[in-house]
Order: C-alpha cells, then sequence, then structure tokens
C-alpha cells in the first residue's frame, strides 16, 4: 500500500532538487570542473526521487534509503578525485555532489528550509573560502605548472632558470621528446590570480621556452 504525494507536493519536492543541485553545479561549470550543471542536477534529481517513493511507500523506513542513497553516491565521488603526478584533483567536486545528493533528499523529505539554507551555504563557501585559500594559505596556491621547452635547447640549463623564475619549485615529470622538444613540469606555490600573466610572461621571456600553462 502507497501514500500518494498530492501532484503540488511532488512537483515542489523535485522542482526543488533540481535548482538546488543547478545552483551547486553552477559554481562548478563556472570554475571549469569535470561536474557542472548536469551532474548536479541529475544527481540531486535521483535522491528526490528514490527519497520520494520512500515516503509514498507505506512500510519503509526513510532512513534505510537515505543511507542507500549517501552509499550510492560515494562511488560516483570518488570518481571525480583524480591524482596529477604530487597534486590530487577533484576533492572539492566530490565533495560538491555528495552536498548535492544531501539536498536532493532533503528535498526528497519536504525540508524545504533546510535544503535551500544549506544549498547557499555551499555556493557560498564554494565560492568565498577559495579567495581565502589562495590570499592566506600558500599551500592551497601549490600547483604543477607545464613548460614546454624547444628542441634545440639543453634541458639542463634551462631547468634551473625556471625554478629560479618560480621561486621555491620542485621537479615533478620530465618527458623528453626529440622532434617536439622537452615538456617539463614543476611544483610551485601560484601567486594570486591577478598576477598569473606576469608570472607566464617572465617565464616567456627565458630563451628556449616555448609554452607555460598555469594551471591555479
Amino acid at each position: 500500500m502507497t501514500h500518494q504525494l498530492p501532484l503540488w507536493d511532488l512537483s515542489l519536492r523535485v522542482g526543488l532538487s533540481v535548482l538546488l543541485g543547478l545552483l551547486v553545479g553552477a559554481e562548478r561549470e563556472f570554475t571549469v570542473k569535470s561536474a557542472g550543471l548536469r551532474t548536479h542536477a541529475l544527481l540531486s534529481l535521483g535522491a528526490c526521487l528514490f527519497t520520494v517513493a520512500g515516503v509514498e511507500a507505506a512500510g519503509v523506513d526513510n532512513t534505510r534509503i537515505a543511507a542507500q542513497v549517501v552509499s550510492g553516491v560515494g562511488f560516483l565521488c570518488g570518481g571525480a578525485i583524480l591524482r596529477e603526478g604530487a597534486t590530487v584533483r577533484g576533492l572539492t567536486t566530490a565533495a560538491s555532489l555528495w552536498i548535492a545528493a544531501a539536498l536532493g533528499l532533503a528535498s526528497g523529505l519536504g525540508s524545504w528550509e533546510a535544503a535551500a539554507v544549506s544549498a547557499v551555504a555551499t555556493v557560498v563557501l564554494l565560492i568565498g573560502l577559495r579567495q581565502v585559500e589562495r590570499e592566506f594559505l600558500p599551500r592551497k596556491r601549490r600547483q604543477v605548472v607545464t613548460i614546454d621547452i624547444a628542441p634545440d635547447k639543453e634541458v639542463e640549463q634551462i631547468v634551473p632558470q625556471l625554478e629560479l623564475a618560480l621561486g621555491r619549485a620542485d621537479l615533478v615529470t620530465l618527458v623528453a621528446s626529440r622532434s617536439r622538444g622537452t615538456r617539463v613540469q614543476l611544483q610551485t606555490n601560484l601567486p594570486t590570480p591577478s598576477k598569473l600573466p606576469a608570472l607566464a610572461d617572465r617565464l616567456l621571456d627565458l630563451d628556449g621556452v616555448e609554452s607555460v600553462d598555469l594551471h591555479h
């Protein structure tokens, strides 16, 4: 036996889950992350539908459904985490996916105020703390810089110049190719975004440097 929700109630729960998922996904989309609008919206919607199914089914423990959703979304979050050399990426995106599932659960249960407030808090944290981390936490600015060196240049002579220009830098990988030159990856503390163009210009001015890719 089931307890059918009114259409307006069902539409509100589903619509809110999609809207809040889009809200969190928009921040990830604007920062060019792997999981963006569609992923967050679909995840929130899916969590909402599972929850609504539990609400409508008589005798079903909603906490069990919530536990299964949390367990299932963990696999998706794990796929968003990538390791690139000495750098681990995707932790924040994985956390935002986890939050999107929680927003869908709350929407499906009818906890609209909690879901809305939590979504706003999530976006504020994602946007606001990013600036705080870049300004005051040097460890958060430690990223991998990829530099292509011309084929006719000696890498052993250029790498010390690169390390000097970047400050405290550590060589991560050195991939050699006779036809395309050499690609060097150095890990260093990047400056704030406003100073990245000046750093790129300084590196490109070095003799033998063909291109620079700064990942902030």
